[in-house]
């Protein structure tokens, strides 16, 4: 939790920062309006510090995954399947070869 009025990346370091497969760049906000709609801001890192944007009571922020976490991900699930596979014929080359 932060205190309403506080710089968005304050926020952002109270929750513990960026890490090592976050998009440092792009910064998505969520804001619950007065009407009841949620409005959505996408900011550019730069853009973030150099506006001063505030944070309020009940905003959300997200921080998406680099490009190479992405890719990471995205290969982890095109292998999975196949793992197993790959490990028996592991263990076979291991033992028997």
């Amino acid at each position: 939790n932060v205190r309403s009025s506080s710089p968005i990346m304050e926020g952002i370091l109270n929750a513990g920062g960026f890490t090592n497969r976050s998009n440092r760049k792009k910064i998505t906000l969520l804001r619950l309006n007065n009407n009841g709609k949620i409005e959505k801001n996408t900011f550019f890192n730069d853009d973030a510090v150099k506006k001063q944007i505030f944070l309020k009571d009940r905003d959300v922020i997200f921080v998406d995954a680099g490009s190479l976490a992405k890719t990471s991900n995205n290969l982890k699930k095109l292998v999975e399947p196949i793992k197993p596979i790959i490990d028996a014929t592991t263990f076979y080359k291991i033992f028997f070869d």
